[in-house]
């Protein structure tokens, strides 16, 4: 019984499993935007079993029918070892990181000019802290479009009254159910964020920017 052309079946598929596994670990971080905290890493570990069990399986195929012609050919473990040095090494979240953060500058500025103005609503009169995004601006702050606007005052309970010399404004990525959070956060005096003793990162983006994950 001939089994190459299920051999090359077997890797046509561990190599689309190797495609899905390079786009979801490329688009990691817009996936977990969309699906969440919670389901976005079973996703992941989905998507790589998948790929781990075609993988073998794939092998032990090409070694019990000794296929060496089709993985001549075909080069499919050659890629398939590419694809998980990219998925393991390939620092994805820091290039999205600062692909979020240069794409959105200047709306996040326009975001900035409009807070200074006294111009964005305050829904939570609990809470004057929080500011809302108008609707064609809420994609800039993950999590319904919420912005965090704090001054030297900060802690009080009322800061309506905004000193924009030492305005900061944070502009969230991410939002988990236990308090935690990235954000990108526009500090117009330019020193850290007010958090930053209790931050597990902090960098600087750019002049008056930080980036934040508690």
């Amino acid at each position: 019984m001939h089994l190459g052309p299920l051999v090359s079946k077997s890797a046509r598929w561990t190599s689309c499993a190797a495609v899905m596994l390079l786009v979801a670990t490329i688009f990691n971080y817009d996936i977990e935007q969309q699906l969440g905290p919670w389901i976005a890493p079973l996703f992941g570990v989905a998507i790589w079993l998948m790929f781990v069990a075609s993988f073998f399986i794939d092998i032990i195929r090409q070694i019990k029918n000794k296929d060496k012609e089709g993985l001549s050919r075909h080069g499919f473990v050659l890629v398939d070892c590419i694809v998980i040095l990219i998925a393991v090494f390939f620092p994805y979240r820091e290039v999205q990181i600062f692909r979020d953060f240069n794409g959105k500058l200047e709306k996040r500025l326009e975001v900035i000019k409009l807070i200074e103005e006294n111009k964005l609503p305050r829904p939570y009169k609990h809470d004057h802290l929080i500011a809302h995004l108008p609707k064609d601006l809420e994609y800039l702050s993950e999590g319904g479009g919420d912005v965090i606007i704090s001054d030297k005052n900060y802690g009080q309970a009322d800061t309506r009254m905004l000193d924009r010399q030492s305005l900061h404004v944070q502009f969230y990525l991410f939002r988990g159910f236990l308090g935690h959070y990235s954000a990108f956060e526009y500090a117009a005096d330019d020193r850290p964020p007010f958090q930053a003793s209790e931050a597990k990162q902090l960098r600087q983006m750019a002049k008056n920017w930080y980036f934040i994950a508690m």
